[in-house]
Formats: structure tokens, C-alpha cells, sequence
């Protein structure tokens, strides 16, 4: 696809690297340690403008914020993308053993179901690397849960709305136009585990419909979903 100008219009995929000082102010805000709330607003919208600024100075057209508003506590947690959805969504017990130590699962003939991370060949027979947070292959830490046991709904309102607005003055301030905002998919916001719905395909469109509002906000917001 090709601008006005006639160049090729280029664009950033999801998650980027995260500031070491904003990886310590999400660590410090999950561990409960004491944070003062503005000064880690402060750094998150400073993050956020110099990522914005850095892919416009490397010449991409259309910037993502880096899902810098997604919690990431370590250099290396590919968990991020789909775990901030958990403190989005309403409905979730996080009392009940994690998605990670649940009992391993198989499909059966008549029986299709997702496997369980327990049962993934790989996350077996490396256990070790996986559990390493210094491999390069660990998915960060495994917090507890989450388990549906209620109507699932979206209570994410406050936190897309702040994702919005830092991003829409970090463009602003490098006289952007256009940008796209990443969002969990819904294959991915439902694989959590399920004491609620009677079935899977009910747990999907519970998600669907939690998540429309997320999306329908960055789209909303003038935004690329």
C-alpha cells in the first residue's frame, strides 16, 4: 500500500522492548511494593512518547504504543500480551490453581480439545529452560490462575481509555496522524481455565463479547486494531 507521497507505508508489529525503568515500575506495581502513582503514570507516558518518537525517526508510517500500558516485570515475560487481559475482564477467580499446573489434557476421537501447557512436548522435556528466567525462552512468572466462575464482562474501561490517551498525545506531540493499538485475540483471552460456561465454545463468545467493548474503543479512538 502506498502513501500520497508515493512511498511505502510501513508499520510496527505488536510488543516492543520496555524502558529498564519502566520494567522496574511494573515489577515494583505487581509485587505490591510502594509506588507512588504518579511518578509511575510519569515514566509509563514518558515511555510511551519516546517509543512513538524512535519508530518515526527509523521512518515507520503508522507507530504502535509497544502495548507498554500491558504489565511486564522482567526483560524477558512473552506472557504480557495475553495476561493483561486478566485484570481486565470481570467474572475471574485467581484462588484456583494456573492455567500452567493444570492437569495435562489430550484430544480424544469425539473429544477435540486445546491441549494444556502441561502437555506441550517442548515445555516437558526442557522444563528447565522454560523455568529459567535468564534462557530467553521462559514465558516470565506464572501467576495464579485465572478461573472463569462468573458471567465474564469487560471492567477494562479506565485502563484502554489511559492506553488511548497516552498514545493519542504521544503522536500528537510527533505530529503522527495514524497509529494501530494490539489487542488480545479472543482464542487467546478465553484459554483460561473454565467452571462457568458448559462448554468452550460458550467461554469464546462470553470473551467476544467482553472484549468487543476493548476493541471497539481503539477503534473509537481513530486507531488501526
Amino acid at each position: 500500500m502506498k502513501s500520497s507521497q508515493d512511498h511505502i507505508l510501513t508499520s510496527h508489529v505488536g510488543s516492543l522492548p520496555r524502558p529498564d525503568n519502566l520494567i522496574a515500575a511494573h515489577r515494583a506495581h505487581e509485587t505490591g511494593q510502594p509506588i507512588d502513582d504518579q511518578a509511575f503514570q510519569l515514566t509509563l507516558r514518558q515511555a510511551v512518547d519516546e517509543v512513538v518518537r524512535h519508530q518515526h525517526d527509523l521512518g515507520i508510517d503508522i507507530p504502535g504504543d509497544g502495548e507498554f500500558g500491558k504489565p511486564m516485570a522482567s526483560q524477558v515475560q512473552y506472557g504480557s500480551w495475553w495476561r493483561y487481559s486478566w485484570q481486565r475482564l470481570g467474572g475471574l477467580a485467581f484462588d484456583k490453581p494456573a492455567t500452567f499446573d493444570s492437569t495435562p489434557r489430550q484430544s480424544r476421537p469425539g473429544n477435540v480439545v486445546l491441549t494444556s501447557f502441561g502437555d506441550r512436548r517442548d515445555r516437558s522435556q526442557f522444563a528447565a529452560a522454560y523455568a529459567d528466567p535468564d534462557s530467553g525462552i521462559t514465558t516470565g512468572p506464572r501467576p495464579p490462575g485465572p478461573v472463569c466462575v462468573e458471567p465474564i464482562v469487560y471492567t477494562g474501561h479506565d485502563a484502554i481509555q489511559a492506553d488511548i490517551a497516552r498514545f493519542k498525545q504521544a503522536m500528537q506531540a510527533t505530529g503522527l496522524e495514524e497509529g494501530f493499538m494490539s489487542a488480545v485475540a479472543l482464542g487467546s483471552a478465553s484459554r483460561i481455565a473454565n467452571e462457568y460456561h458448559k462448554t468452550e465454545e460458550e467461554l469464546l463468545f462470553a470473551c467476544a463479547d467482553a472484549m468487543r467493548e476493548a476493541y471497539k474503543a481503539i477503534v473509537d479512538a481513530g486507531f488501526v486494531l
